[in-house]
């Protein structure tokens, strides 16, 4: 009856450890986060369908845009970005407009394949919500050789991401 224990209590322990334990599933990127919005949006009062996508290639190129079409909330600082090494990356740009500023993102980037993460709690703030994620990628690619995708996250996967990574790696 020992042996039968001994080797039954450390299967069940295995088997109860391995399957409360959540895997987040995706690799989450490193963001450079901005509440913003598109001038054009906010200026006409337009409902933006689409998100937003612009791929940088250099620091002023970024800058003119943010400053020709975007109006920014103060949600981040675009300084930051100045010490990208703009010689190995490009900065991949994704806005989007949301009702509610609840939504949670997380970005994974596997060579071209993009994946834009969001979890929606089921109550949410009753605002208008534009987020740029911004995120680097490789240099040796073009706009459009990019494959984006979007997927909800999952309660467990969001409670994951916020309790083990940094709150740079989601917005």
């Amino acid at each position: 009856m020992k042996k039968l224990f001994s080797v039954f209590i450390p299967l069940v322990f295995l088997f109860v450890t391995s399957s409360c334990s959540i895997d987040l599933g995706f690799k989450p990127t490193r963001l450079y986060k901005f509440s913003a919005s598109l001038k054009y949006t906010v200026d006409n009062n337009v409902s933006q369908e689409k998100p937003e996508i612009q791929l940088f290639t250099n620091y002023e190129s970024m800058c003119f845009y943010f400053n020709e079409y975007t109006n920014p909330y103060g949600g981040g600082d675009i300084a930051i970005l100045e010490k990208i090494d703009f010689e190995k990356s490009n900065l991949f740009g994704y806005m989007m407009e949301e009702g509610t500023g609840s939504t949670l993102h997380a970005v994974s980037v596997e060579n071209t394949n993009i994946t834009v993460y969001s979890y929606t709690p089921e109550v949410v703030t009753n605002d208008l919500a534009y987020k740029w994620l911004i995120f680097e990628v490789d240099k040796m690619y073009e706009l459009s050789d990019f494959v984006i995708k979007t997927q909800k996250m999952s309660v467990k996967q969001k409670n994951y991401l916020v309790d083990n990574f940094e709150e740079r790696y989601w917005f």
